[in-house]
């Protein structure tokens, strides 16, 4: 469980710019900060990172990782895919269920290791989303304009939601 609402979850999961600071293992994979971006859907109902990588990097960090309103996600990668749902608890509760499917054959080791990957992601993401959780009910949050190249996919998140 999160301790943050889970559309809070998603705001995170709808943008990169927290890539650089929150995943060290993803972001050495990565090219560079520039290139990495957020395609959103004309509907704004389902959104694709596209997060180039380096030649040499490893099977777990390549994929393609998607967003289809309200709630899930579909993490595709090296030999498998995981669908990752948001469920809300309460109103800052949340819990993610994670259901991995994996090609025939796939070695253990490469099973373990995709999982201990998006679990360390998902780690990663927890500490980042219930900080913002904290700043939301404190108070100290103001609202402002969307970043139009980094907030894309936060924008259209908001924007079929209100």
């Amino acid at each position: 469980e999160l301790k943050c609402n889970w559309k809070t979850y998603v705001d995170n999961y709808s943008e990169g710019y927290h890539i650089f600071v929150c995943h060290p293992e993803l972001d050495e994979s990565m090219t560079a900060q520039k290139d990495y971006r957020v395609e959103v859907s004309e509907s704004s109902r389902c959104m694709k990172h596209v997060v180039p990588l380096k030649e040499d990097t490893n099977a777990q960090s390549t994929g393609l990782w998607a967003f289809l309103f309200p709630n899930l996600a579909i993490n595709v990668y090296g030999e498998g895919l995981s669908i990752e749902r948001m469920m809300p608890v309460t109103p800052t509760v949340m819990r993610i269920k994670y259901t991995y499917m994996f090609k025939p054959g796939t070695p253990q080791k490469v099973i373990d290791d995709s999982i201990g990957g998006s679990t360390t992601l998902t780690d990663e993401d927890r500490d980042i989303a219930e900080q913002v959780q904290r700043n939301l009910e404190s108070g100290i949050y103001v609202a402002s304009r969307y970043s139009p190249r980094h907030e894309n996919g936060t924008y259209a998140f908001a924007k079929v939601l209100w």
